[in-house]
């Protein structure tokens, strides 16, 4: 054997018990590390589960406020009508302020803007259905959340906030009521005199949705601010 080689094979035996004595010495802190992680695993599969369970809770008492709300506006009237009202909004109140930021909150919100929209409680209603929409902003319901916006501040007047939330509904993929928003948003234009920007929305709708009943009817007002020579 080369003198060479000896050297070699005397480093690599000196490398493999250093290498050796490194994982003796430090075997306590890997098995504590993969202790440590199975903790982990075990703690977060705890917290879905529990939260997966507190879900679940929460929409079955959405559930069962919706259906009782229903059962009352059928056999109830004025002022029992409005007591159980009250007491179904109370407790999608306790629910929405536990549940801010996910589906269970979102629900109740929209069960107390319901609730307040029947009563022509606009303000009261907007705020509801925007936090509702905020509590769950990826969800289909958000659209229709920002529409009813729009149709609460439409009826106090302030028709900046309505066409921003009806613009926002129009930005919503495969939003059925995209055309009602539209032309929403056109009268709306017409009604304060800013017939170029109700004539914009009109042929929006036009162009996106020919076949739509509320195309008629924008159609119909494109011809008529034409004639009566608002529109270029």
């Amino acid at each position: 054997m080369s003198a060479n080689a000896g050297t070699k094979n005397e480093e690599k035996k000196s490398f493999d018990t250093k290498l050796s004595a490194f994982f003796v010495k430090t075997r306590f802190l890997f098995l504590g590390i993969i202790a440590a992680l199975f903790v982990i695993a075990i703690v977060f599969g705890i917290v879905f589960t529990v939260k997966d369970n507190s879900t679940k809770a929460g929409l079955t008492e959405i559930d069962t406020i919706t259906a009782e709300l229903s059962a009352a506006r059928t056999d109830l009237k004025d002022d029992a009508l409005k007591a159980k009202e009250d007491e179904l909004f109370e407790r999608a109140k306790v629910l929405a302020e536990k549940n801010t930021k996910n589906i269970t909150g979102s629900r109740a919100y929209m069960i107390m803007a319901e609730i307040q929209y029947a009563r022509k409680n606009w303000n009261d209603a907007k705020n509801a259905w925007i936090a509702a929409a905020e509590a769950n902003p990826k969800a289909y319901t958000a659209a229709y959340c920002y529409y009813n916006v729009g149709v609460c501040a439409e009826e106090m007047k302030d028709f900046d906030e309505a066409i921003k939330y009806l613009s926002l509904t129009t930005e919503a993929e495969k939003f059925p009521l995209k055309p009602h928003a539209l032309f929403s948003i056109g009268r709306i234009e017409e009604q304060r005199g800013n017939y170029e920007q109700a004539k914009k929305s009109y042929e929006e709708l036009s162009a996106s949705y020919p076949s739509d009943a509320w195309t008629t009817l924008a159609k119909t007002r494109l011809i008529t601010l034409s004639v009566e020579g608002k529109t270029n």
